[in-house]
């Protein structure tokens, strides 16, 4: 086999065995870094015999095959896996993307005009609507449906409520009941919101209400239920 005329012997200026090439490039996802492998494994294990050689087999040409053996000789591996098309960089900093994330959990936002005007106004960036679903892509954002939140809601309650469970379960056992009530009515339509991955937006909602009114309670323990369909609620009713 011919051989390079600076008679250079590649099984030993090749640091790395031609063993662990062979994982090296199986291992590697980029077409572009497996050839860049498989050069150097051709080489180490003598299947070709010059870098011209070698280049021919992953498609290159002499003189791009010499300033690919160039890379390694004088970087070594590690240059060769460095892939060289990083793309273009963003015009949101690492902080400021984490700002905007922060900013869509707050469920605020319906359009992406809406978010174009936030980073503009924040950051002083200028984004279009398409450039900003491609923004929202790279972050993972989607638009979801809210889950509806009475505005007037006890959430502190809600906290007390949740640490009293216990101890009443713990006292009337299986004979707790779970009673709710509800009463027909409207309201307000809530529309879909730019929010993070794995946020779901709470959309606060007022009700309208006509004299229709539901009551039912549940035993957790027992799965057992009752409910109550009365035409009103007064005081006979009570």
């Amino acid at each position: 086999m011919k051989q390079d005329k600076r008679c250079l012997d590649y099984q030993k200026v090749i640091k790395e065995s031609a063993e662990e090439l062979l994982r090296l490039e199986r291992h590697q996802s980029k077409a572009l870094l497996r050839d860049r492998v498989r050069f150097l494994r051709l080489l180490k294990s003598g299947e070709c015999g010059s870098q011209g050689q070698a280049g021919q087999r992953i498609g290159l040409k002499l003189r791009a095959s010499e300033r690919l053996w160039s890379s390694y000789h004088h970087e070594g591996l590690q240059a060769l896996l460095t892939y060289p098309y990083q793309g273009t960089k963003g015009k949101l900093s690492p902080e400021q993307k984490q700002q905007l994330q922060e900013e869509l959990s707050h469920d605020h936002y319906q359009t992406t005009q809406q978010v174009c005007d936030y980073v503009e106004q924040q950051f002083n960036l200028h984004y279009t609507p398409s450039g900003m679903l491609y923004v929202f892509k790279c972050l993972k954002v989607k638009k979801k449906t809210g889950r509806p939140q009475h505005e007037h809601k006890d959430h502190k309650g809600e906290q007390r409520f949740k640490k009293t469970l216990p101890a009443l379960k713990q006292l009337y056992g299986k004979r707790i009941y779970m009673m709710d009530e509800m009463r027909s009515g409207t309201r307000t339509q809530h529309k879909r919101r730019w929010t993070p991955k794995g946020h779901r937006p709470v959309c606060k909602v007022k009700l309208g209400y006509e004299f229709t009114y539901l009551y039912a309670a549940m035993a957790p323990a027992t799965g057992k239920l009752i409910a109550l369909l009365p035409a009103g609620y007064d005081q006979g009713f009570v």
